[in-house]
């Protein structure tokens, strides 16, 4: 057995067929504990931002990782009732249907929080994008959002009826929410974070550096904030409330991660959540209506850029000529149909089964004066 396929054994999980799925209550708790790490991580930010503390004994780090000690336990316990209901099989049978990730999850939140440790004692505390690219929090990141992915992936495969209302819809917005927000926090371009890359002026030094990131930070977190809305819209009729927790919790998260700053842009993710809402419940865009999808992945974008630069515009002036702010706005659409159809494909064609003629048949065909050989269709109707 080779060193892949020894990985692969570890990894890969049973047949779903074989294995059980988790209640609603249950992804309930899993996706609460998703966020009370989230929320130990926005308090981390905000301590090292706001209050300059330069030790990784802090009480948010005893935060971060009390929960994922917390969500240690869920989850062993959740495979633990399984498994003592049918304890003849081994424990990768009793993982629910998809849980699949925590294999992965659990002991790469240990590697991220012993790597963080030692990172912090040889190189210090990060700020500001440091903390960003720094890799033992990226590690710890991806945990938190394979762990966040267990509820998604659980609702994904129920094929029992049930009512796609924002109770029943709970774990899954909640989770989607926290993943949306690791999304956008991640990226070097968040828009929620920063308001000079939007107002720079010619009298700033640098100002074209500042204005070629301010046209990033809108188009690519309109992009962030449209993925996972498209990846629900691929299986569900999502409820009335839904894109607004996932573009409100990323940009009230950043707020409060930098004392509430800036103002316009929390108050951009609000009011584009209840945008996309509104333009879900009038196009009800789906894979089935594919020219009501792409319109939505196309006004979706354009709502956020506008509303977002809108509001800023309304504070004070963007310092953007109107060639900028007019192409952003142009882009982020067209973005956002390329995102589409990225993630809904189109359709691949139709493949028709044809007869055809084997060797054997060839050589059998009499084929001499005044006759020729078979064509294919000639030879399924038995001529």
């Amino acid at each position: 057995m080779t060193i892949f396929e020894q990985i692969r054994s570890v990894i890969a999980p049973p047949p779903r067929t074989e294995r059980t799925r988790t209640t609603w209550a249950e992804d309930l708790v899993t996706a609460s504990l998703a966020l009370l790490i989230v929320t130990g991580i926005l308090g981390d930010v905000w301590a090292h931002n706001r209050l300059r503390i330069d030790s990784f004994f802090q009480p948010f780090h005893v935060w971060i990782y009390t929960a994922m000690l917390l969500m240690t336990g869920w989850l062993s316990l959740v495979v633990y009732r399984r498994y003592r209901t049918d304890p003849g099989r081994p424990w990768g049978h009793h993982i629910p249907v998809g849980y699949e990730m925590v294999r992965i999850a659990l002991p790469l939140q240990v590697v991220a929080a012993m790597g963080d440790f030692t990172w912090h004692g040889f190189f210090g505390i990060e700020r500001g994008l440091s903390a960003v690219a720094s890799p033992t929090h990226g590690l710890l990141i991806t945990s938190v959002i394979l762990f966040a992915a267990g509820p998604i992936l659980s609702a994904w495969h129920r094929t029992d009826p049930w009512e796609e209302d924002l109770k029943s819809f709970a774990p899954v917005i909640m989770s989607m929410a926290l993943i949306t927000f690791t999304l956008v926090r991640s990226s070097a371009a968040d828009a929620f974070q920063s308001s000079l890359a939007i107002t720079a002026t010619g009298r700033l030094p640098g100002r074209s550096s500042l204005q070629a990131l301010g046209v990033a930070q809108v188009i690519i977190t309109s992009l962030c904030l449209l993925g996972p809305v498209l990846f629900l819209l691929r299986r569900w009729r999502i409820p009335f409330g839904t894109i607004t927790m996932l573009v409100a919790i990323p940009s009230v998260g950043d707020g409060i991660a930098h004392n509430f700053r800036p103002m316009p842009a929390i108050i951009s993710g609000v009011l584009v959540g209840v945008a996309g809402d509104l333009l879900v419940a009038r196009m009800r865009p789906s894979p089935q209506r594919i020219v009501e999808l792409r319109g939505f992945a196309m006004a979706f974008p354009l709502v956020f850029a506008g509303v977002y630069l809108g509001l800023f515009a309304l504070k004070s002036p963007l310092g953007w000529p109107v060639h900028l702010w007019a192409g952003t706005l142009v882009i982020c659409p067209l973005a956002g149909l390329v995102l589409s159809v990225l993630s809904v494909p189109p359709a691949l064609p139709s493949t028709e089964p044809t007869s055809r003629v084997t060797e054997s048949t060839r050589a059998q065909a009499p084929v001499g004066a005044g006759s020729r050989p078979q064509t294919p269709s000639e030879v399924g109707r038995g001529s």
